[in-house]
């Protein structure tokens, strides 16, 4: 099972797509999910359009129509993993990574979750975290970022990839 993993698009209805060359690339997925601040209905509508499932939450920065149609945290069970899914931005905790660890009562096996725009992958007891970092708005890292998971039953493989932009 191939999943795609992206988050913080933050992109605008000015500037809602993400580049065709991508969303080709996407078409050999089998799900996409998204850590939150989709920021425009038109971008997860493109996602949408590649008639892939799409497992998706609601960041800080979605306004009130994508946090309506969106959950604050979601769980799945793909290929026999528990999967959480989270952006990070609300719960206890002082840093994105202690929320991301209190969202879910009991931690599913693998959580995916964004906020802090920064590539992530660790193990907290027996959970592995992972945040894709940023797709278009690099923070504190050189470049922009999403994840791909091959997930199998007994077991996963990530590969981040990290690019730069020359254009908005």
């Amino acid at each position: 099972m191939k999943l795609f993993v992206l988050g913080d698009t933050h992109r605008s209805d000015a500037k809602p797509y993400l580049p065709e060359s991508f969303l080709n690339k996407m078409k050999s997925a089998d799900i996409v999910i998204h850590t939150g601040d989709w920021c425009s209905l038109k971008t997860m509508g493109q996602l949408e359009d590649l008639r892939l499932p799409v497992f998706s939450v609601y960041g800080n920065a979605d306004d009130s129509i994508l946090q309506e149609k969106l959950p604050a945290t979601r769980l799945e069970t793909v290929s026999g993993w528990n999967i959480g899914i989270v952006h990070g931005h609300e719960g206890t905790g002082r840093s994105t990574e202690e929320r991301v660890r209190t969202s879910f009562s009991t931690p599913p096996d693998l959580v995916f979750f964004g906020h802090s725009h920064i590539p992530y992958l660790r193990w907290h007891h027996s959970c592995c975290y992972m945040n894709p970092g940023s797709f278009y708005y690099r923070r504190k890292v050189p470049y922009c970022s999403y994840l791909e998971v091959d997930l199998q039953t007994t077991g996963f493989q990530t590969h981040f990839h990290h690019f730069s932009w020359t254009h908005g």
